[in-house]
């Protein structure tokens, strides 16, 4: 009697201070320890045995094959393994596990139709359309999956698809001569290549502000990475002013710091520290001044390295 007594306190005692704290049942289950990590371990040793089992069974029996038999086992694991995806996403499994089927299936189904192209069409010898069909249906079919599931592992995937369908697309129109006679020159090359990192620099923006910010730090650094050089080459090969590349930072810096990404910190570093480094070979290799230049580079560098330190440190939660 005394011992139920004394539980009725102790769990009156324990209402009290959740009322008195404004703490929920479900602030209390979120408390609860889980074992997330190491589903992830599994769930990804899981998918490597899968791959190095489907891979060594391919290898073993591949000459033995018919051009449809290729087909069927190449591009069916895949499909097969997507299929078993969908089926746990409805079944609610945990999204560790989800992320790595999603993604393996996406490799195993992009060669499955690599292997169907090159069966149906043996002599063809066009890369970047072999490449375009494949990044194309793909974007297709992961896209509307995305839609389906909002999973962040298929939204990566289609990210991937979505810049292969765009290099590759491009290539095609220049090799087929798909492309007008006064826009083949090296200023629109660059201005293509320009558009694409923007377009992949506006859509990471995006991203970045939703709940699917964790994918944008290495979508950040392709991007910028990708506009940096592509802007420094429009200005050193087009317009012959490479000084005026600083005009590019300046906008890199701010976006930086409006999605608060270090990613797009690290590369707007190591891009300016790149520029100082170009101008100073240019105009003091051989003066008295280069060490004296190289010292204050390093100044340079060290002052941007604490910079970036301070801002990480202090902007720890949703940094990309």
């Amino acid at each position: 009697m005394n011992s139920r007594s004394n539980k009725q306190t102790q769990i009156n005692e324990i209402l009290t201070l959740m009322q008195r704290h404004d703490i929920k049942v479900d602030d209390l289950a979120a408390q609860k320890p889980t074992s997330s990590t190491m589903v992830w371990i599994f769930g990804y040793i899981g998918g490597l045995f899968i791959v190095g089992g489907v891979g060594f069974f391919l290898d073993q029996n591949w000459e033995n094959f018919t051009s449809l038999q290729r087909i069927i086992i190449s591009y069916g694991m895949g499909t097969l393994l997507f299929t078993l995806s969908c089926v746990l996403y409805v079944r609610h499994a945990t999204p560790a596990v989800l992320h790595n089927l999603f993604v393996i299936s996406a490799v195993l189904m992009s060669i499955g139709l690599g292997v169907a192209i090159a069966e149906v069409f043996p002599k063809g010898d066009s890369i970047s359309l072999f490449i375009l069909a494949i990044s194309g249906a793909m974007l297709f079919q992961y896209f509307m999956t995305f839609i389906a599931t909002r999973l962040i592992s298929v939204l990566f995937m289609t990210l991937v698809f979505a810049v292969g369908t765009y290099v590759s697309a491009i290539d095609v129109l220049y090799e087929f001569n798909l492309v007008p006679t006064f826009a083949i020159s090296a200023m629109s090359n660059h201005l293509i290549v320009l558009v694409g990192s923007l377009s992949l620099l506006g859509v990471t923006y995006v991203i970045s502000q939703g709940p699917f910010r964790k994918i944008s730090g290495i979508w950040f650094f392709v991007a910028s990475a990708t506009f940096y050089s592509i802007v420094y080459r429009i200005f050193e090969h087009d317009f012959k002013m490479e000084e005026a590349f600083f005009l590019a930072l300046l906008p890199g810096i701010y976006l930086s710091k409006l999605a608060n990404s270090k990613a797009l910190m690290i590369t707007s570093a190591i891009a300016f520290i790149s520029y100082l480094g170009l101008l100073n070979n240019k105009y003091f290799s051989d003066t008295p001044w280069w060490p004296v230049s190289l010292i204050c580079i390093g100044l340079i560098t060290i002052a941007l390295a604490y910079w970036i330190f301070q801002r990480m440190r202090n902007d720890k939660s949703g940094v990309s």
